[in-house]
């Protein structure tokens, strides 16, 4: 269980744990932003692929008028939105109950008040 006290500003300290970083962590850091670049320019190229695909089978698609499109567009895209962040806020619901919890403690071995 994790140990909380105060310090001399009154700033909480959580105890049971160290942070240490160090040379390799920094490299491994930029490889992995390097390589996430690399993914993501690839996956662009999908993209372009994709749409490109769509409108060589699909001609009808580029015979709707911009506004067919885009009215299309939107109302997908913000379908896709709604269960994407419904998912979201399920784990924002659950890490709030988290923190409560921890606060809790936190006042119960420290005594502070939030």
């Amino acid at each position: 269980m994790a140990k909380y006290k105060l310090n001399s500003k009154g700033e909480i300290l959580k105890t049971d744990f160290e942070e240490r970083y160090n040379k390799e962590d920094y490299t491994a850091h930029l490889a992995g932003a390097e390589k996430r670049l690399k993914e993501m320019e690839a996956q662009d190229r999908v993209y372009v692929a994709k749409y490109e695909n769509v409108a060589r089978n699909h001609p009808f698609v580029l015979e709707e008028s911009e506004e067919r499109r885009n009215a299309i567009w939107l109302y997908h895209e913000n379908f896709v939105a709604s269960k994407l962040i419904g998912q979201q806020i399920k784990g924002l619901k659950k890490a709030i109950k988290n923190t409560k919890n921890e606060m809790k403690e936190i006042e119960k071995q420290t005594g502070i008040k939030f």
